[in-house]
């Protein structure tokens, strides 16, 4: 059974001691299939344990380290978190919590909870460290009478500020940890049917939202934010897709008084060039497009990349919106800001960073998809999967006749591939560093790619599209990864159970080093020599220099095999 993604951002467990947040915070998680955060268990990670650090620093010492610890959890994208008791009546805190996600509020009533904390230990707020367990029958009682006083203060302090910050209330009546994750994934589906749109943050300058859900393109107009100034906009799209689902569009766009005209080339990789680009700046003129004007890219990753180059260059810089129609573009190409254009040397030689609006994914638009461009957008799923995130590969694998079927399993996986491209979309914007991640596969795939479209490869269905050539070179890596004795045998293995079970190629096409060396050396990561994106493990990425040229042989003579 697939598991569900629930909301964009984090989801924050918040609540008194006692009530549950860690045991329905780890199965949350497990259930969501993203990473849990514990707040305490990062604090002690710091060296020192809750109850030393009462000891040594007192309350006001642990607060300052809980600090720390929200902030660091905060950050984090698409997590389960559970934070300690105390941690919202910080302020700092809570304004970093509630950026990060919505605030789930497990509520227990007081005599649950005095029935759960009145014979716990270990708690220094209820049991100071100073004060030595008591041993005598009546000692005992008088204990317990103190503790029970003091819960019931906390509790009088703290329920308002719980009730008034959850975005979602969940009552807990007895501790059924199965029943209260439940419980709690229920209302937050609810809520996210609700809303119909979830988004995810892209954190650059200025940042912009990837939003998710079904029907937008009639919506557009309600879902995105566009600039007082805009008068004119040019929708891009190839022939095809203009007459599927340019309607659409202009439908949800009649409410923004946009004046809107439509410019279309034909569909290819070969079509993303600066012949093209010239057409559209010419068009664009004579519609005496401004600055404050705006294009809309309605397509696929041909369609954004030129649609995103000409907006990087037209008037110096002009605003456009990515609406992607294919699942490929939707969890990587129209997130990111990269804009390109083809030589007949290499993909993308000619290009910009020119980041949009927003995008607009409208999982409608993948009913109309060609089954093999749907497998190759899952190639760029798994490479995910593969670098950043094992559990969204079983998300794919879990029901795959739901996925072929564009069922609502695909909104969980474009919303969690979108966050990982965000994330580290936002930690490296210009690739200087951690984005390279994103190539992995792309090395050997562009130059697979560039070979086909000259003629010069073929594939068992003709000539290779971007997916099914980046299989291929994600196979390569891997293998490449084994010879350089980064990884096992096994690595390779997982590649290849992923990628074949939703029908990719993991095998290159006949091809010898020498037809793809000049395009691998005409790789962005070319620098001083061949730089590649390798893997230790899946989930554990590292790039890799000074790669010899005879490893480079043996993985591509190990992919053919």
């Amino acid at each position: 059974m697939p598991r569900k993604a629930g909301p964009a951002g984090n989801v924050v467990l918040i609540g008194f001691m006692g009530s549950g947040k860690t045991e329905v915070g780890r199965r949350l998680a497990a259930r969501l299939g993203r990473e849990f955060i514990d707040t305490d268990v990062l604090i002690e990670q710091e060296g020192l344990t809750i109850a030393d650090i009462f000891a040594a620093e007192g309350e006001a010492g642990f607060r300052r380290r809980e600090r720390r610890a929200v902030d660091r959890a905060a950050r984090t994208k698409g997590a389960v978190i559970a934070t300690g008791g105390g941690a919202v009546l910080d302020g700092e805190n809570v304004k970093a919590l509630k950026r990060s996600g919505v605030l789930v509020y497990l509520q227990v009533e007081p005599d649950e909870l005095i029935r759960r904390l009145s014979d716990s230990g270990g708690r220094p707020l209820l049991d100071p460290p100073e004060r030595a367990a008591a041993s005598d029958p009546d000692e005992k009682r008088s204990e317990q009478a103190r503790k029970k006083k003091r819960i019931k203060q906390l509790l009088s302090d703290r329920l308002p500020t719980y009730e008034s910050l959850a975005d979602v209330i969940v009552e807990c009546e007895a501790l059924d940890v199965e029943a209260v994750t439940r419980e709690v994934m229920r209302r937050l589906d609810a809520g996210r049917r609700a809303t119909k749109v979830a988004s995810v943050e892209v954190q650059v300058e200025p940042s912009y939202r990837v939003h998710v859900g079904r029907d937008l393109l009639r919506r557009a107009s309600a879902t995105l934010s566009l600039r007082a100034s805009a008068e004119k906009a040019f929708v891009v799209s190839h022939p095809r897709v203009n007459r599927l689902w340019g309607d659409a569009l202009a439908e949800g766009l009649s409410g923004s008084k946009l004046k809107l005209a439509r410019f279309t080339f034909p569909e290819g990789e070969d079509r993303k060039t600066l012949e093209t680009a010239a057409r559209l700046y010419r068009r664009m003129a004579a519609a005496q497009l401004h600055r404050g004007d705006l294009l809309i890219a309605l397509g696929g990753g041909v369609v954004g990349d030129m649609t995103g180059f000409v907006a990087s260059t037209y008037a110096r810089g002009i605003p456009f919106v990515q609406v992607p129609t294919t699942l490929l573009a939707m969890v990587d190409a129209a997130i990111g800001g990269k804009t390109g254009c083809n030589l007949p040397e290499g993909k993308n030689l000619i290009g910009t960073f020119h980041q949009p609006l927003a995008v607009l994914c409208d999982l409608d638009v993948l009913r109309t998809l060609p089954e093999r461009e749907l497998r190759g957008g899952l190639a760029e799923v798994i490479k995910y999967a593969l670098i950043s995130d094992p559990t969204l590969g079983e998300l794919v694998l879990g029901d795959l006749k739901a996925v072929f079927a564009r069922d609502d399993v695909l909104e969980p996986i474009v919303l969690r591939s979108a966050e990982i491209k965000a994330r580290i979309v936002s930690s490296d914007e210009r690739e200087r560093g951690q984005r390279a991640v994103l190539n992995y596969g792309h090395t050997l795939g562009h130059a697979l790619e560039a070979l086909s479209l000259s003629g010069r490869l073929t594939g068992p269905r003709g000539t290779l599209h971007h997916g099914e050539a980046i299989s291929i070179g994600m196979v390569f890596a891997s293998w490449l990864s084994v010879v350089l004795g980064l990884a096992s045998k096994e690595l390779v293995e997982e590649h290849v159970r992923m990628l074949s079970a939703v029908g990719l190629p993991t095998s290159v096409p006949p091809v010898s080093w020498d037809d793809v060396r000049r395009y691998i050396e005409l790789d962005k990561k070319y620098e001083k020599g061949l730089r590649m994106v390798l893997l230790e493990a899946p989930g554990r990425p590292v790039l890799l220099g000074d790669i010899p040229r005879t490893a480079l042989i043996e993985a591509l003579a190990r992919t053919a095999a």
